[in-house]
């Protein structure tokens, strides 16, 4: 049996690092999530995880400007528990859950394209006589914001916990003003426009809102 020698020793040494160094390399990096972020022309986010098997959800707001909501999912079964609109003005929002897809930004319109595992999307306003619709389970969402005060506005994006939330908010305000119990006029951004159009050929346009989107096979009533 040969020795191994110093030299032989730090060669060795050597090829075990260049060696572990490329295998990180080589390690996919996970994406992190974007918390609030305005995007930039062209730049495309993708959101929501590939679920199978038994989902059980349970998802609520409760904002300190009044505005609230609760529902929740069980294997495709959903139940909307309570809503309750807003006191005063609020920023127009869309929330979508238990969908997969990305969000492209291609000038001052936001396109989403998103599919569910489940049959259907159903899509209500947070409002105290809040109005129920549902979609296929393939959609494409075209969003464009404007501004209370005709300033410069966008939409900020929410990817995380396996969900999108869209915000809109006028340029230089800070996102926590979004929490407050109050929105003075010149931080409220709202959609300008709002279409909603599915595989099966519908489409609504919708007004500017508070929207919540959410996948599932039936809603109980």
């Amino acid at each position: 049996m040969k020795k191994i020698t110093p030299s032989l020793l730090i060669f060795l040494v050597t090829c075990l690092f260049v060696s572990s160094a490329y295998c990180i390399e080589k390690r996919p990096k996970k994406k992190k999530p974007k918390n609030h972020y305005s995007m930039k022309d062209g730049e495309v986010v993708p959101f929501g995880d590939e679920v199978v098997g038994v989902i059980k959800t349970i998802s609520s707001r409760g904002a300190y400007d009044g505005s609230r909501y609760r529902w929740s999912a069980d294997n495709g079964i959903m139940a909307i528990d309570y809503v309750s609109a807003a006191n005063g003005q609020h920023q127009s929002e869309l929330e979508i859950s238990h969908g997969i897809g990305e969000v492209l930004r291609k000038g001052d319109t936001s396109v989403i394209q998103s599919k569910s595992i489940y049959k259907k999307f159903y899509i209500f306003n947070v409002a105290d006589n809040y109005v129920v619709d549902s979609f296929s389970k393939n959609i494409h969402v075209s969003i464009v914001t404007r501004s209370l005060t005709e300033s410069e506005s966008s939409l900020l994006i929410s990817n995380h916990n396996s969900s999108l939330r869209t915000i809109a908010l006028p340029h230089g305000v800070k996102t926590k003003q979004i929490w407050e119990a109050e929105h003075p006029k010149e931080t409220v951004a709202e959609f300008a426009h709002l279409t909603i159009s599915d595989s099966d050929g519908k489409k609504v346009d919708y007004p500017a809102g508070d929207y919540v989107l959410v996948g599932a096979d039936k809603l109980l009533l």
